[in-house]
């Protein structure tokens, strides 16, 4: 039986859960040259800021990625790139 093709581990797949915080401050911090702390906490900032609007009923964009959507269940509409679904995040 054919498998799927892998998929590269990158924004959409923390979208999708599968990118931990961890991961994602690490990336960040070798883009863009901040210390692991330092990018650990610019990304908590923006989760934080996500979680907050959603729950105050706003949508939150990324640009070049897409929007999270309000509502019970925090869920994602990808951009042009990207596909829509639901995170856990």
């Amino acid at each position: 039986m054919p498998r799927a093709p892998a998929r590269r581990a990158g924004a959409s797949a923390l979208l999708w859960g599968r990118m931990k915080n961890k991961e994602l401050a690490r990336r960040v911090a070798r883009a863009l040259q901040l210390s692991p702390g330092d990018a650990a906490d610019s990304v908590n900032r923006v989760v934080a800021e996500i979680r907050k609007r959603t729950r105050k009923g706003h949508t939150a964009t990324l640009p070049g990625l897409g929007r999270f959507l309000p509502g019970s269940k925090l869920s994602f509409e990808g951009g042009k790139r990207g596909k829509g679904g639901t995170s856990g995040a």
